[in-house]
């Protein structure tokens, strides 16, 4: 009886029925000692099994939580996510890198080597990458970026980060995608407008200053011909006071200040013409142009309209501008 006892617990747990008889039920005290051992021996190994099983099971359990939440994540994700095996094949894509190359999950799956979607151009140096980490050549981790053909032919910038590790006992690469098409784009405007505003800049046959609010020179954004820093700072120590008004001014109400100003260096004497803008929060733009020669041709055209040309003696248009201001003054 207790031999039959003990194939029936056996077949319950080879079923699967994980469930341990009392001892004292599988055997009496009277039976032999070699029988008492090959139960006890049995019902270790039962527990053993059975603790085995449950923990294996907690471990399924949890190792399908994590699989879920990676799902979850991976195809709700804005970033591309792509599982590669050793040969290059998708063994996973998730919808949004489906959308960014246009084709389906199954025609992805269905490509022998999505290296074939590479750039020509770009495809050895990714080759190279590849087979350098699985050759352990190379480190496991690795962002790069290279271009990639979608399925309607146009060329995407495509920036990658990518890690080795082993999934289901194989080697495997695990990597997000994000399409930097648009960023470039963006990059290749931004240069092209530096390139143009620093032409439009150097052509500028201006003084052109970058100062803070106090009316320091942050930055000689152009200089004259021939000039230097400490020119321009010495020269625009004698135009402080006259600027740090119009600093305050431009501060309080953020329209441009205009005005001209002469100015003494070296007992040279130079007019010029000062326009001032804001410059982000806390910075200002001040262009200055020499207005001399422009000046002493108004005066002179002004002198040649008033006077007569052969004896310098005022004209008649001088003596009516004149009548004209009495009669108003009156």
């Amino acid at each position: 009886q207790p031999i039959a006892i003990l194939i029936e617990q056996a077949q319950k747990i080879e079923l699967g029925k994980l469930q341990l008889l009392p001892e004292k039920e599988m055997i009496s005290e009277e039976s032999p000692q070699e029988l008492v051992r090959i139960c006890q021996a049995f019902q270790t190994m039962a527990r053993k099994l059975i603790e085995d099983i449950q923990e294996l099971d907690w471990t399924n359990a949890k190792l399908m939580e994590t699989e879920e939440r990676f799902r979850v994540l991976a195809e709700n994700s804005r970033v591309g996510v792509y599982i590669l095996d050793e040969k290059g094949k998708a063994t996973y894509v998730n919808p949004r890198l489906c959308e960014m190359l246009g084709y389906s999950a199954q025609e992805l799956a269905g490509q022998a080597c999505v290296m074939d979607l590479i750039h020509p151009d770009d495809q050895p140096e990714v080759a190279r990458c590849f087979e350098g980490r699985k050759n352990s050549e190379m480190k496991a981790n690795m962002a790069y970026e290279f271009r990639v053909v979608t399925k309607d032919g146009e060329i995407i910038y495509a920036d990658v980060y990518s890690t080795v590790c082993y999934i289901d006992g194989k080697w495997s690469v695990v990597g997000t995608m994000i399409d930097k098409t648009q960023q470039k784009k963006w990059e290749k405007r931004i240069f092209e407008s530096e390139r143009k505003n620093k032409a439009i800049i150097q052509a500028i046959p201006d003084v052109l200053l970058r100062l803070d609010a106090q009316g320091n020179i942050l930055e000689a954004i152009t200089q004259p011909n021939n000039g230097t820093r400490k020119w321009v700072e010495g020269w625009f120590e004698s135009v402080r006071p006259v600027n740090c008004v119009s600093i305050e001014k431009l501060l309080a109400s953020g329209e441009m200040q205009h005005y001209e100003y002469e100015v003494e260096i070296q007992g040279t004497k130079s007019i010029n013409e000062f326009r001032m803008v804001l410059y982000g929060e806390q910075e200002i733009l001040l262009l200055i142009r020499d207005i001399t020669e422009r000046k002493a041709m108004e005066e002179q055209l002004k002198h040649l309209s008033y006077h007569d040309g052969l004896t310098g003696l005022y004209n008649r248009a001088y003596l009516e501008e004149q009548l004209r201001d009495e009669k108003l003054q009156n």
